[in-house]
């Protein structure tokens, strides 16, 4: 018999909808959000440890879900919500959908150095303030075939549902580490990878930059781009030429020229 929620104030569906909302709230409990099937089959397959699974049998049948999941979950972890109760805690509801509780899952600098390919290429998320964007460059950094995510002076957080639905599940797919900006520029130098700043006073056109070396693309807010400490390392600027009237680009239409320069660089 699995378990049942009727009610909008059980504690569960309240430490959910927290850690929807609230960073703090993931961060001090280190455990997040999931919702969608194609997402927590992802999180599932990249070895995501499941505490929860809810689901609404008006929207979706345990067994079609079981199926749906392509994955055998112990159903002790299941829990059939009334229809209230999926609106309360899904931003989908009224569809064949289901949110589930993950705990955390931690990279260490160490572990990430062991993975890195000779010619690695790396992006660099310094204080990106939106999750649209965190989520969306996790998406194309997939796409691109980067090897590693790193993530400093986080303002949101990789785990913020809007960073995962922008990121269509690339999120659990690719390795990122989560490190404090000073910590992760020595480890850059360490690996000796060629450190690419997109800079809107950068010296260099990205497309005349060298990315088929070993190297990481680092970007900035989008509000005050990057923090000085960068340009004290060795470094090379690089910028997108604009040919209208505004000066930039959203930070992640930028990673995206970028990151799939750095690509046909790579590959030709």
């Amino acid at each position: 018999m699995l378990k049942q929620i009727e009610s909008v104030h059980n504690p569960l569906v309240k430490q959910i909808v927290a850690l929807s909302q609230k960073q703090k709230e993931r961060a001090r409990t280190h455990l997040f959000v999931c919702e969608g099937l194609r997402e927590l089959r992802l999180a599932l397959a990249a070895g995501y440890v499941l505490q929860q699974l809810l689901f609404c049998p008006k929207f979706i049948e345990a067994s079609a879900l079981a199926t749906a999941l392509q994955t055998d979950i112990d159903e002790a972890k299941w829990i059939s919500v009334s229809e209230l109760v999926f609106q309360k805690i899904a931003y989908r509801s009224g569809v064949a959908n289901v949110v589930a509780v993950l705990a955390y899952k931690v990279l260490s600098l160490e572990e990430a150095a062991k993975m890195l390919p000779a010619n690695a290429l790396v992006l660099v998320m310094d204080a990106i303030e939106k999750p649209g964007n965190i989520g969306a460059m996790l998406r194309t950094a997939d796409g691109a075939g980067v090897d590693l995510v790193c993530i400093c002076e986080r303002v949101s957080d990789r785990y913020n549902p809007n960073s995962i639905r922008a990121s269509l599940g690339a999120v659990f797919s690719l390795p990122i580490v989560e490190v404090s900006r000073e910590e992760l520029m020595v480890w850059l130098q360490q690996q000796q990878l060629a450190i690419k700043l997109a800079s809107l006073q950068g010296a260099t056109d990205y497309v005349r930059s060298n990315f088929r070396e070993r190297c990481a693309i680092v970007m900035g807010s989008e509000a005050q781009g990057l923090e000085d400490s960068w340009y004290k390392i060795p470094h090379e600027a690089v910028y997108i030429v604009m040919m209208g009237v505004v000066d930039s680009l959203n930070v992640s239409t930028s990673a995206a020229v970028l990151l799939y320069e750095a690509r046909r660089q790579k590959n030709s």
